[in-house]
């Protein structure tokens, strides 16, 4: 690629899937609604355990 020049010299796309910045997502309808869910570790596979006991946060102070 030649840099010297102010742009760059992209050869032409003869199709817009040629585009790398072509999002293929847009293509096509989702059926289904999108869950998220939520991977959090279960008490027994924690590699530090949590202690109900301590208070991790100080109250917060009056300004």
């Amino acid at each position: 690629m030649n840099t010297t020049e102010s742009h760059a010299n992209y050869p032409e796309r003869t199709t817009i899937e040629s585009d790398p910045a072509y999002d293929y997502a847009e293509d096509q309808e989702v059926d289904e609604a999108w869950v998220e869910e939520v991977d959090a570790p279960e008490d027994d596979e924690r590699v530090v355990p949590i202690d109900e006991t301590e208070e991790f946060r100080e109250a917060d102070e009056e300004i």
